[in-house]
């Protein structure tokens, strides 16, 4: 039924299809959707038969423009499509299996993108201001996810970059075999897995993380108060001029709980105060700092932050501002210090509670802790163990220490110590003395399992 002969051509350059002369533009519709176009993605000519005389879309569509926006030629290009994938040849299992590697791979980044910056960034804003806010543990994860979601749109291409920079062999489909049904869904199995994968590696850094870590600083502090009383009654039973309580953690940090201390003598406070000047008369927050650091204190202070603190003393004492003509600087514009704000900065920094210092590895408490004994020493200031600038920074002279351990009833490892220092009245501690520290860290240790689950 077809009689003669036209070729059929598209390029990106131009669109020149012959068709029959016919005269109403549905009937061109009719014949655009049973030509066989063949695969539209590369050139093509092909020979078709028609009835009558052909004239060209050119003289329908002048410019190649226009018959693009065409909803007739939009038809034939989705008839063609459909066509060409019906025509395709089947691919083999080797490309099967790398266009699902190539479509997994990207994934498995995504995936793990977004567990590990979910989980850490839920954990820290559950941390640091769900107990401030009464933020719900879900609400936390759900910001946290927000964060995620953010970091990935802004990473997206970069881990694309990176996949491709793999150098993965590629599938080498055409176009007409990727529109095949199977084919696509190879592909969508494959980003499930890939995105499977990396979610269940991001979820590895949960293992990075103390799951148990805000529970016991609550309990700690309810512990508080107690911890507080039981420093107090060694400070009175002992009768001994210092006595610290401090809990260790797995980091190799003690954090101290309770303390009670009397103010050093003036003239070693003095002293302190010229080793902390480097014999000057006056006292900047750097040094002060420096001085600290070297006894394991004040070790994410800023200098700057200090010298706010010690503002705030001298404006106290002062009872107004300090005038610009009373505000002397030193070379670094630093603010200079009296002794008197010396004084009353050392004498609360001393007395904090909730200090956290590392261990020193040859130190007094690392041989209670590695011995789980209890340890006596008189003069201690000649003994090696000893930090002697312990005494210069602090104004204290430490004639005598005691210390013992809290060793858990469930662990069997030692989770704190009790510190004694300076018996009253140029004492010393006897044997009697251990028992009693002893007793009391036992009891400490029960308590102490039952509410920090140790």
């Amino acid at each position: 039924m077809w009689g003669s002969h036209f070729i059929a051509f598209r390029s990106n350059a131009q669109c020149r299809v012959c068709l029959p002369t016919l005269g109403r533009q549905n009937n061109i519709r009719h014949i655009l959707g049973r030509m066989p176009f063949g695969d539209i993605g590369n050139p093509v000519v092909r020979k078709c038969t028609s009835m009558g005389a052909g004239r060209t879309l050119q003289s329908i569509f002048p410019t190649t423009q226009q018959a693009f926006k065409s909803p007739v030629l939009r038809i034939a290009v989705r008839r063609v499509a459909q066509d060409s994938s019906q025509h395709a040849v089947r691919p083999s299992k080797q490309q099967l299996f790398w266009h699902a590697i190539n479509g997994a791979v990207p994934f498995v980044g995504f995936g793990f993108m977004d567990n590990v910056v979910m989980i850490l960034a839920g954990d820290q804003i559950d941390y640091h201001l769900g107990s401030k806010f009464g933020l719900h543990t879900l609400t936390a994860a759900g910001f946290g996810q927000v964060i995620s979601d953010v970091m990935g749109v802004s990473f997206g291409q970069l881990i694309e970059n990176f996949a491709k920079r793999l150098g993965l062999p590629a599938s080498g489909m055409t176009a007409a075999q990727l529109q095949l049904t199977h084919v696509v869904g190879c592909r969508t199995a494959g980003s499930m897995v890939g995105v499977a994968s990396g979610c269940l590696l991001g979820m590895l850094s949960i293992l990075l993380l103390d799951m148990n870590k805000k529970a016991r600083e609550c309990n700690l502090k309810q512990l508080e108060p107690l911890l507080k009383e039981v420093v107090k009654n060694s400070h009175d039973m002992l009768s001994a001029e210092h006595c610290h309580l401090w809990l260790l953690d797995d980091q190799g940090y003690m954090t101290s709980y309770g303390n009670r201390s009397v103010d050093p003598e003036e003239p070693h406070m003095k002293e302190s105060f010229r080793f902390c000047a480097d014999g000057n008369g006056a006292v900047t927050a750097k040094q002060i700092r420096v001085a600290l650091r070297r006894i394991g204190r004040l070790g994410t202070v800023s200098p700057r932050e200090i010298e706010q603190q010690l503002i705030q003393i001298e404006e106290k004492l002062r009872g107004r501002p300090a005038r610009p003509s009373e505000i002397q600087l030193d070379d670094n514009y630093y603010r200079l210090f009296s002794y008197e704000v010396f004084r009353s900065f050392m004498q609360r920094e001393l007395n904090l509670t909730g200090l956290k210092l590392k261990v020193r590895n040859r130190g007094f408490k690392a041989q209670v802790i590695s011995s789980r004994k209890t340890l006596v020493k008189e003069y201690p200031n000649g003994d090696p163990s000893f930090n002697r600038v312990h005494n210069l920074v602090t104004g204290y002279r430490t004639r005598n220490v005691l210390i013992s351990p809290i060793i858990s009833r469930k662990t069997g490892e030692v989770v704190g110590l009790i510190e004694m220092a300076n018996k009253k009245n140029n004492g010393s501690f006897g044997a009697q003395d251990e028992k009693t520290l002893e007793l009391i860290c036992s009891h400490s240790a029960i308590f102490l399992d039952q509410l920090l689950g140790k």
